[in-house]
């Protein structure tokens, strides 16, 4: 599953600058809206476009995989009590 780094980026900006930007200041300066920042924040397997990713690098100033992390999925559960 992929998942975005968008805390870890917001922090490198505040150890820069003294300021954690928030995601109005990110969705101004990128066009991504809050909404998107947002289930890509707290939905795991969010999906977006390549042109919001491409924005949020630009003004992160990264590559695509300082934005997004890949994790192994969690084993589905069997079926404890089989088909019947």
């Amino acid at each position: 599953m992929i998942s975005f780094k968008l805390d870890e980026r917001m922090d490198e900006i505040r150890d820069r600058t003294g300021k954690r930007p928030t995601f109005k200041d990110i969705s101004e300066a990128t066009g991504v809206s809050v909404s998107v920042l947002s289930n890509m924040r707290v939905k795991p397997g969010y999906n977006t476009s390549t042109n919001n990713i491409d924005a949020l690098c630009r003004y992160f100033q990264c590559q695509p995989g300082d934005l997004l992390a890949w994790k192994p999925d969690l084993p589905k559960k069997s079926n404890e009590g089989g088909d019947r």
